[in-house]
């Protein structure tokens, strides 16, 4: 379910994308021949189309390439399990285990596990493109709980970000037509304090990142 979503809009933005390309060379082609046949009223409706579809085209580009990396979401749910297995000297290993079955672990030097998460969300009109709120997991970090240790011990941290053509929270800021989509960009993050071994699920949901304990039964 954490990709279904994401499968079905990727598609639907794509061929948005290519029905605008066709549509704005299509016109522009119409233009250019009726400017060459003096039909200037003609020549300029198409040429108009043009300059319709052409921000179209980039904007619907620019948010399928983008949106690869992130997960829609809609309701909070699992996206990850975590454990922690404490060693010596405030060191501990942090096991990130994927529903796809990746798993991916760290050694960490703090008290306390810290997961950090970029969260978008769109304009209400922007759901009609079957865009909803979206999630990247950014990093995983050892959190010191004394500012003392913070300043004076070395940080540990690994970044989860997959690379990507585009990053869609920073293309928000630099390219200005994709402004109108947008409804909200921050940023999230979770910890909890790591002395003895346990597991946990990570879950985020629309507010953000949270661990919750796993019992075992």
């Amino acid at each position: 379910m954490i990709d279904s979503l994401v499968q079905y809009q990727l598609p639907i933005l794509m061929g948005l994308s290519l029905l605008f390309l066709i549509l704005s060379l299509s016109s522009l082609w119409q233009a250019i021949k009726s400017f060459r046949l003096l039909r200037l009223l003609k020549a300029t409706r198409k040429l108009v189309l043009a300059l319709i579809f052409i921000p179209l085209t980039l904007t619907t580009s620019f948010v399928a390439i983008g949106l690869q990396g992130f997960q829609t979401l809609t309701h909070e749910e699992e996206i990850a399990q975590l454990t922690v297995k404490p060693q010596q000297d405030k060191s501990f290993y942090a096991i990130l285990s994927f529903p796809d079955g990746r798993r991916e672990s760290f050694l960490l030097s703090g008290d306390e596990v810290q997961i950090d998460a970029d969260i978008l969300k769109w304009k209400p009109y922007a759901h009609y493109l079957g865009l909803h709120t979206h999630y990247d997991l950014n990093r995983i970090s050892g959190r010191y709980r004394s500012v003392n240790d913070v300043q004076r011990l070395p940080p540990s941290v690994y970044s989860l970000t997959s690379e990507r053509y585009l990053d869609l929270a920073q293309a928000r800021h630099q390219y200005s037509f994709l402004s109108f989509l947008f409804d909200a960009e921050y940023g999230s993050a979770t910890f909890i304090r790591v002395d003895k071994p346990a597991q946990f699920s990570l879950r985020v949901s629309t507010t953000g990142l949270l661990l919750r304990p796993i019992t075992r039964s």
